[in-house]
């Protein structure tokens, strides 16, 4: 999440979305796995061919798709740098910098509203 990935390609967010609603199918599955008995072997032959047919199915599509497009994001992201690594260094350090100065004045500010007894301040 902290590469903030779904802001710069859409799609990798059917990718995770196919991942974990896959979870779910399996999960789903073997919670009702319990119900078997040998008179009732549909439910389970169901709830299997749900997991595997239902998310799972759509699994490969939809992460080809999302690395095809990370890759064409990366490969235009480069190219942005004029393909110098120094520029990309740069500005990754730049951009620590700036963070790493949101950081301080939150922890100032906090420490203002701790002195000025502003407790709904630092809740907020």
């Amino acid at each position: 999440m902290g590469l903030k990935i779904e802001t710069d390609v859409p799609t990798s967010a059917d990718c995770i979305d196919s991942l974990v609603y896959t979870i779910d199918d399996f999960t789903y599955f073997k919670n009702n796995i319990t119900d078997y008995n040998s008179k009732s072997w549909e439910a389970p032959m169901l709830n299997l061919t749900r997991a595997i047919g239902g998310n799972f199915s759509t699994i490969p599509i939809d992460c080809k798709v999302f690395g095809d497009d990370y890759g064409a994001y990366t490969v235009a992201k480069y190219s942005g740098f004029n393909g110098k690594i120094g520029d990309i260094i740069l500005a990754f350090v730049f951009n620590i910098m700036g963070n790493s100065l949101k950081f301080k004045t939150a922890m100032d500010d906090i420490n203002n509203d701790i002195k000025n007894q502003f407790y709904t301040d630092i809740a907020q």
